[in-house]
């Protein structure tokens, strides 16, 4: 990490502002998410990011009670389609 004057170098967005402290965050951030649309899809509503993470966090959030009524064993135990028998 570069210093100047005792504080740590900065790397800010000139097209939205955002501040990154490493260039290749800048770099990523400039190819993959400033002023391009999100590509990722939800496959279960319209909801789109940029970042599988997001996905992920999105599906465990809005989604979770739908995956558990899917694996849900009329018992009330739950299973996987890797557990479930054919």
């Amino acid at each position: 990490m570069v210093y100047l004057n005792r504080q740590r170098m900065t790397y800010p967005c000139k097209n939205c502002g955002k501040i990154y402290s490493y260039y290749s965050s800048l770099a990523r951030h400039l190819k993959h998410e400033c002023g391009v649309e999100p590509k990722i899809q939800c496959p279960l509503c319209p909801y789109r990011t940029k970042h599988k993470s997001s996905l992920n966090t999105h599906l465990n959030g809005r989604h979770m009670k739908f995956w558990n009524e899917i694996y849900s064993l009329p018992n009330g135990n739950k299973t996987s389609s890797m557990n479930a028998k054919n």
